[in-house]
């Protein structure tokens, strides 16, 4: 478009919810001592200051242990709170050499003021903790309304508190088969987010370069929606954090239907049996 600045979204009044200045992190959120259940809720702030439109959630977890580790955010009274974004994924796995990481995610997401705003986490290690904080934004003249204020997940794998496995096969550089992420999405979806796991994988000497495509149709009719989106994963020993790089995509505002069925395949630039395979899991933002 020639000239001028286009409008659009526009967020304002910033405010966080459950940082804790005295040690520079978030609010402590301790999973269950039972492995890949939920712990209780934590609350973030009794009553939230603003209404908010666009939410981002920052998750650490410092940890030197190779884990599946997620958090749910939730809305409502002690006791009674709903769940509006489920099973965030944060750091699924580290190397005793390396200890520590943060997932970042940002949802276009209404919460109104005085809201009560709590976090509850889940690892496949016992008795973890994690470190939780939000920041709410309000929109400014040209921002449109947040969505419905729930965000679904899909691809989650409770027993493992990992994502969906995706294996790119076992020829280099090739594209393997769709993998099902959702047979059928529950809502009308404004768009998503993708985060990547390592399936509780570290030290196993490999490093790769992948493109994913993500697709929706019927299996064997799939139509790509983004074709080779990319990414590297860092599974070995050396001056790096082991991890995914993106672990979280932005917000994609690509409109997906109810009863839509969502699948994914990758190729990869490393063949190596199961050090290949990694793990997606998806949000999408209710419209």
């Amino acid at each position: 478009m020639a000239g001028g600045w286009p409008n659009g979204p526009e967020v304002v009044n910033a405010t966080d919810q459950g940082t804790v200045t005295a040690s520079s992190q978030g609010t402590a959120v301790i999973s269950s001592s039972t492995t890949n259940t939920y712990g209780s809720w934590t609350q973030l702030i009794a009553s939230s200051a603003i209404d908010c439109c666009f939410v981002m959630v920052q998750v650490s977890c410092p940890t030197g242990v190779a884990a599946g580790n997620v958090v749910d955010i939730g809305v409502g009274a002690s006791g009674s709170e709903k769940v509006i974004i489920s099973a965030i994924q944060v750091l699924s796995t580290v190397s005793s050499s390396f200890v520590g990481g943060m997932t970042t995610v940002v949802f276009p997401c209404q919460i109104v003021t005085g809201t009560r705003i709590a976090a509850r986490s889940q690892s496949s290690t016992a008795s973890t903790t994690m470190y939780v904080s939000v920041i709410l934004f309000d929109g400014a003249y040209t921002q449109g309304e947040g969505a419905s204020g729930v965000v679904d997940t899909y691809g989650f794998v409770s027993t493992t508190t990992l994502g969906t496995a995706i294996d790119p096969g076992a020829t280099v550089n090739t594209k393997g088969s769709y993998v099902q992420i959702t047979a059928s999405t529950t809502s009308d979806l404004a768009g998503f987010i993708l985060v990547f796991d390592m399936q509780g994988q570290e030290n196993t000497t490999v490093d790769y370069e992948a493109l994913i495509d993500i697709a929706t149709g019927a299996s064997g009719s799939e139509k790509v929606l983004i074709p080779n989106m990319p990414f590297t994963g860092n599974l070995a020993t050396g001056p790096w954090q082991p991890g995914m790089n993106p672990e979280a995509t932005e917000f994609i505002p690509i409109a997906i239907p109810a009863s839509t069925r969502v699948a994914i395949r990758a190729q990869s630039s490393a063949n190596t049996a199961t050090a290949r395979v990694f793990g997606v899991t998806m949000y999408g933002v209710r419209m």
